[in-house]
């Protein structure tokens, strides 16, 4: 059986009162139509536990959405599935609605290893394990932040520089690796083309 697809972060929520409740019905009722998929995305971001932070509108949305899956209860035919990274914060009477809570864990040693390799190939083993005993209680998004930072900040330190000496690897790259240095070093003068290279 073929299925509808829809993703939603917050493409349905709309500064004009009670836009974000119609956008809501519309696309279950379209999503009745056809075998669908719904992904709710960051639900956290408007399915709060009412009544927390005196919203009218954020409780009204989930109040939409509430009743909108007790009417899709009836129908076999619509999957609504929805993520967060925070599941203490949502709507008690929206986590009671859902059938299966399935929890993914963050990722373990091994894991953050494979990651590491993944995104920095030029790193040496050692630099890898000690990356990912440092990273434990990370999750794949901090990881991908922390990695994202580093390789800006050794963007900076390049571009400013101006020395750099090979850098002989055990691996078997077919890229040349250099290192910055000081001036007493011995120096390469490398143009930028060479430079990202290291990235």
């Amino acid at each position: 059986m073929k299925f509808n697809f829809y993703r939603r972060k917050l493409s349905f929520c709309c500064r004009y009162i009670g836009q974000s409740e119609s956008n809501i019905i519309a696309l279950f009722k379209k999503a009745s139509e056809n075998p669908t998929l719904i992904f709710l995305d960051e639900v956290d971001s408007i399915c709060k536990q009412r009544g927390r932070d005196g919203s009218d509108t954020r409780d009204s949305i989930v109040n939409t959405i509430l009743v909108e899956l007790d009417k899709m209860a009836s129908e076999q035919s619509t999957i609504f599935i929805c993520a967060t990274n925070h599941p203490s914060i949502l709507d008690t009477a929206l986590v009671s609605r859902m059938n299966l809570r399935i929890e993914i864990p963050l990722p373990e040693y091994a894991d953050r290893c494979k990651k590491f390799q993944k995104e920095l190939q030029s790193l040496q083993e050692q630099d890898i394990q000690m990356a990912a005993a440092m990273t434990e209680n990370f999750s794949g998004r901090d990881i991908q932040c922390l990695i994202n930072t580093a390789k800006m900040n050794a963007q900076d330190k390049i571009y400013t520089s101006n020395n750099f000496k090979p850098v002989a690897l055990d691996n078997d790259s077919i890229f040349d690796y250099y290192m910055i240095c000081e001036e007493t070093d011995h120096i390469r003068k490398i143009n930028f083309v060479c430079l990202f290279k290291i990235m």
